[in-house]
């Protein structure tokens, strides 16, 4: 087929996208699960305000290092990637201890864990953190099961346990992620002054 000619492995060679598949995808999910899941996952409205409060309590902490501040969980369908990056690597652990039912917030902090050795310049690498990020992640998906349901587990969710072999193949997840051409639209748009034939303006100007 035209595909094997190419001599690339689709598989090894083709990366999974950390932004929309751990960020836009998975992080996204769980938020959405604690808010408006099935019951027995469904976090009270008290418990969503207390989570929030302490989200926008941290925005006079977050250096300008970071592109946003943190927003409350009920502007969660208008955050960014960046956002829920930020809630994932960063304040998340901390806005969510204490709140979160116990079995719950273990979960996600396998995948908390996992994400800061992938996203590590050399842990990445390393043979032993990285089978440590795979085993984790492995964990976080058996375990994700049996906390919100079978039917749950979806495409983004199963794939995080490849996420290691493209780590390890290539490098941290984020030089291997759609974050710079997400970062790089705000400079296409400013070229795009009406909507009709985008292209030849980005082109032209």
């Amino acid at each position: 087929t035209p595909l094997t000619g190419l001599g690339i492995g689709l598989v090894s060679q083709v990366v999974l996208d950390y932004m929309h598949l751990v960020c836009l995808g998975v992080m996204k999910r769980l938020l959405l699960l604690w808010m408006k899941g099935p019951l027995h996952v469904r976090l009270g409205h008290g418990v969503v305000s207390a989570i929030s409060e302490r989200l926008l309590h941290f925005k006079t902490f977050i250096p300008s290092e970071f592109p946003r501040k943190p927003r409350s969980l009920l502007e969660v369908a208008r955050w960014k990637a960046t956002e829920f990056r930020q809630f994932l690597v960063y304040t998340g652990t901390v806005a969510l201890v204490g709140q979160l039912p116990v079995p719950m917030y273990d979960n996600f902090l396998l995948r908390v864990v996992s994400m800061h050795i992938l996203l590590h310049e050399t842990r990445c690498q390393e043979l032993e953190n990285n089978d440590y990020a795979k085993t984790l992640l492995t964990l976080f998906v058996q375990h994700f099961a049996d906390l919100y349901g079978e039917n749950m587990v979806v495409y983004n969710v199963h794939n995080l346990i490849h996420l290691a072999d493209d780590a390890k193949l290539h490098g941290p997840l984020d030089t291997i992620s759609a974050f710079p051409f997400e970062n790089f639209m705000r400079k296409i748009l400013r070229n795009v002054r009406k909507p009709s034939m985008a292209l030849q303006q980005v082109v032209r100007r």
